[in-house]
């Protein structure tokens, strides 16, 4: 698969991030400079696919598919697509939810237990945890942006 658009006019997954974010302007600097890719890629324009490729081509065709697709684009999309218990629950890890509903509550490390809370996102790494409301899970990188303008650097 071409890793940018070219002759045939294909773009491959290469030329996206996890969330699908075209990094399209400086693929030819990383192709150039291998060494130095995280370095370009950290100050390339994260742009959505449809606004940084799709909008601007004119003989763009495409076609219906219903295949079950989801984003999870946000920590309330995981929630949708993980299994759940009867309250409603998405449990990841050693994770435990009594008088808790509809949360997700996802460890990566340790164990996190919650007690009356409904519509929480509650996540655990090796070094971090975050909790939000389900419903501003979009709302991550801001978060992310205070910690980083603080010079933390672990969420990077």
């Amino acid at each position: 698969v071409p890793s940018a658009v070219g002759g045939g006019g294909f773009i491959g997954c290469d030329a996206l991030d996890a969330n699908g974010v075209a990094r399209i302007s400086g693929l030819d600097a990383i192709v150039r400079a291998p060494e130095r890719t995280a370095e370009i890629y950290a100050t390339l324009l994260a742009e959505s696919i449809d606004y940084a490729l799709m909008e601007k081509l004119d003989d763009l065709a495409t076609l219906p598919l219903d295949c079950g697709w989801s984003d999870l684009g946000s920590w309330e999309a995981l929630h949708e697509i993980l299994p759940k218990d009867a309250q409603g629950n998405a449990l990841k890890g050693e994770a435990f939810a009594l008088d808790a509903s509809d949360n997700l509550i996802f460890s990566e490390n340790g164990t996190i237990a919650v007690l009356g809370v409904s519509g929480l996102v509650v996540v655990r790494t090796d070094d971090a945890v975050l909790v939000l409301p389900k419903s501003r899970s979009q709302e991550v990188k801001k978060i992310l942006s205070e910690i980083s303008a603080r010079g933390r650097r672990e969420l990077e």
